[in-house]
């Protein structure tokens, strides 16, 4: 008998154009070509307005995945030498058909900008799935914030009627043990579980690594994460593993695709 289809699903932060930004893409290109995803989850997006560099388009065609770009965060950079416009934003990427859903401005600090949640419709070979992205606000004490953003989020997952699973991933830029976390897992009436911390392999392993000079080397805090969200408490899926993934430096160059590492989820329908 064939075993039930599974499904593989990557987030990762992609560090705008900080670094050695086209080694860095390149190794991203790479590592992910080699997991094979079925959908991606990308954060910090760069486009620049003068150049060709845009993160989100170049792993799309490089990856032969249909994508779709959320633009976020507008803002004056310094990128090979010049200063450009550019965007840090969102894109979900996947080997199967894409229908953006809609994109929500969430809450914002001045001092940290604007913050967008893109909802896009996945179209499965058993039914759609609803995507998820978001980037929640660096700032470091803005529990609150972080929290009224997500409640947003949750408020539109749970508008949804067409979707009977959700992912919901990104970088939330809080610990396990902070306040939104704690919210979104105590939620009673909307189970969302943690894949990262379901999963079988490195559970709960940190994701932001620690800056070196221009490598960057131990990874110190969890802070990327993927949810599974049924609606109701059932699921068409079970996890069947969850890792950290693009979490070695190149051998040449020393380098780390991102200053994040990704988190894949692979869940198996039931």
């Amino acid at each position: 008998m064939a075993a039930n289809p599974q499904l593989s699903i990557i987030t990762l932060n992609t560090w705008k154009c900080d670094g050695e930004y086209r080694v860095r893409l390149r190794l991203m290109a790479e590592g992910l070509a080699a997991l094979k995803p079925d959908i991606i989850l990308l954060q910090e997006c760069f486009s620049a307005k003068d150049s060709d560099a845009n993160t989100a388009q170049h792993l799309a065609e490089t990856l032969g995945l249909n994508g779709f770009f959320q633009s976020a965060r507008e803002k004056v950079r310094e990128f090979e030498g010049k200063n450009d416009v550019t965007h840090s934003g969102l894109a979900v990427l996947s080997r199967y058909s894409l229908e953006p859903v809609s994109a929500i401005h969430l809450p914002s600090d001045p001092a940290d900008g604007q913050r967008v949640a893109q909802f896009v419709s996945v179209k499965t070979d058993d039914s759609p799935i609803l995507v998820v992205n978001t980037h929640l606000t660096y700032l470091p004490d803005a529990h609150e914030l972080r929290t009224k953003e997500m409640q947003m989020i949750v408020t539109r997952i749970r508008e949804d009627q067409d979707h009977d699973t959700a992912i919901l991933g990104g970088d939330f830029n809080a610990l396990p043990d902070s306040p939104v976390i704690k919210w979104l897992t105590g939620l009673r009436n909307l189970h969302a579980i943690d894949l990262g911390a379901a999963g079988s392999n490195n559970q709960a392993a940190p994701t932001k690594l620690e800056k070196k000079g221009d490598n960057k080397g131990t990874a110190l805090n969890r802070i990327d994460y993927l949810f599974l969200i049924p609606r109701g408490r059932k699921s068409r899926f079970e996890i069947a593993s969850s890792d950290v993934v693009l979490n070695t430096p190149d051998p040449l160059t020393g380098q780390f695709p991102s200053d994040h590492l990704g988190v894949q989820a692979i869940l198996q329908t039931i």
